[in-house]
């Protein structure tokens, strides 16, 4: 039983590579905290729900990576390629080059419907390689453009064309200083 991620806006991908770093290194440990069959069914378990199995032998994450600004993405990808023991699938992205502005309006009015179909592709290659879909992880910031307005559009057509997967939301709270201020929230 598959499950995909789908890491939206800048806050989305950062996090999402540390599930993915966190996972694979569970994958990948000699010691666990239960007994020796039971570790490893959940590194079997793990393997199959978060990653698909690549010609190469490295890892794939089922992913689908989504962010307005090409920057975010490509630092993700290219950190979980170096870690040599696992990446992303190099066509499960999309970028484009004008962010959302921190505009949660502009990433739900504008960006959803005008890319909308790109990104459910995307979403809908991924559920094709699953043997058994059970639902999406997303991930994405309360704060800005991109994670938030994008994101929640995304959501809902996640709902829309997937409606008996499961669709757990993991939504980040801003810090209360930085890029975006959650105070102003």
């Amino acid at each position: 039983m598959s499950i995909i991620t789908i890491q939206l806006g800048q806050c989305g991908n950062q996090i999402g590579r540390e599930v993915f770093q966190a996972i694979s290194t569970d994958l990948h440990s000699t010691h666990g905290l239960c007994s020796r069959k039971e570790n490893d069914a959940y590194r079997a378990a793990s393997k199959e729900r978060f990653f698909t199995e690549e010609e190469t032998g490295v890892p794939a994450a089922r992913a689908v990576l989504v962010d307005m600004e090409p920057k975010v993405i490509g630092q993700t990808l290219s950190v979980a390629l170096r870690s040599g023991t696992w990446k992303y699938d190099h066509q499960s992205h999309f970028c484009q080059k004008q962010g959302s502005g921190n505009n949660w309006a502009n990433g739900y009015f504008i960006h959803g419907p005008k890319h909308e179909e790109a990104i459910m592709n995307l979403v809908r290659k991924e559920v094709e390689k699953c043997d058994r879909l059970s639902g999406f992880l997303t991930l994405l910031s309360m704060a800005g453009g991109t994670g938030s307005g994008l994101g929640t559009f995304v959501t809902r057509s996640l709902r829309d064309a997937y409606p008996t997967s499961f669709l757990l939301n993991h939504i980040i709270w801003p810090y209360s200083m930085g890029e975006v201020n959650g105070s102003a929230l």
